[in-house]
């Protein structure tokens, strides 16, 4: 798992960024979930990347405050990052 992953501003509201440097980068999409403290995924959304550290937006104001884990993983399923976000 490589960890070249941004997720800002952080702390936030619930709209924040994730960008990724792409390694192995190979133009194919990217999925972002994200999971609450319980281990539930509560977020699921497929990017369509072009480039490294292409801006991924994600609005999930409706959420609860709390810390969530962030994985960012390939077209195939394959575990490319993790982070975590609080959400105020």
């Amino acid at each position: 798992v490589y960890n070249y992953t941004f997720i800002y501003p952080n702390p936030n509201n619930g709209h924040f960024n994730v960008r990724f440097e792409g390694v192995p980068y190979n133009g194919l999409p990217r999925k972002l979930s994200m999971y609450d403290s319980k281990g539930a995924r509560v977020y699921v959304k497929d990017y369509a990347i072009t480039t490294s550290y292409q801006i991924m937006e994600v609005s999930v104001e409706k959420f609860s405050s709390g810390v969530y884990m962030v994985v960012l993983s390939d077209a195939s399923g394959t575990t490319l990052a993790t982070g975590k976000v609080l959400i105020q």
